[in-house]
């Protein structure tokens, strides 16, 4: 490896002792925009898988036309705060409003006598109503 260039990019990590610092280096990262220097911070794992599934929201948010952002592992869309548990909390509504759906639908649906589910359960209540008197 002597006298050899290492044609791999590494990345070069910084631990800074204040907050301000490293804000002052990350807002400074705009000027750098058309080089080949990438500044960006280091996040924990959780905090990565957050925001990989919060940048596709957020992309397609942006594309619709709102404002967005990412904050750590938060989304921020004109102003409102949404995180990624908020999506998943979204989907499994959603589930749960098709399944009530689904189980109305198949009340209305028609037995094989024309009959409607409730009509038979009328029937049947009736029938044993009659019987036990």
């Amino acid at each position: 490896m002597d006298g050899q260039v290492q044609k791999r990019k590494r990345p070069i990590i910084v631990k800074l002792n204040r907050e301000s610092t490293r804000t002052v280096i990350l807002q400074k990262t705009r000027s750098l925009k058309g080089t080949n220097i990438l500044i960006d911070e280091n996040y924990p794992k959780e905090v990565q898988e957050e925001r990989r599934k919060l940048i596709i929201k957020m992309k397609e948010a942006r594309n619709k036309g709102h404002k967005a952002q990412l904050r750590y592992n938060k989304l921020i869309i004109n102003d409102e705060l949404y995180k990624e548990k908020d999506t998943h909390q979204n989907e499994e509504e959603k589930k749960k409003e098709a399944m009530k759906q689904q189980s109305k639908e198949d009340c209305k649906r028609k037995s094989p006598e024309q009959n409607r589910f409730d009509e038979q359960v009328r029937k049947i209540t009736r029938s044993n109503t009659k019987t036990n008197k």
